[in-house]
């Protein structure tokens, strides 16, 4: 998975996710289907990185989203665990 949480999305819940790759589309048209996804904490803030493959082409692209305005981010210690 290739994060950009640079230009992560901010987003409200994981509903708001799945609606926002519903909207996008491949270079060639085709839809995008979920194939994955890693949940990162970077910088203090929580992040939802999806993975997609165009339906039509097989595409791969990878969508960052930040979740940190409704992630509980004192569940887990990611950086601990992973850093």
């Amino acid at each position: 998975m290739n994060a950009d949480f640079d230009h992560a999305v901010e987003v409200d819940s994981v509903d708001t996710e799945y609606r926002y790759i519903a909207k996008q589309r491949c270079g060639c048209g085709g839809a995008l289907g979920h194939h994955g996804q890693g949940l990162f904490q970077k910088r203090g803030k929580s992040y939802d990185v999806l993975h997609t493959v165009c339906k039509a082409c097989g595409e791969e692209r990878d969508f960052t989203f930040d979740i940190s305005s409704f992630y509980c981010n004192s569940i887990f210690d990611w950086n601990g665990r992973f850093g």
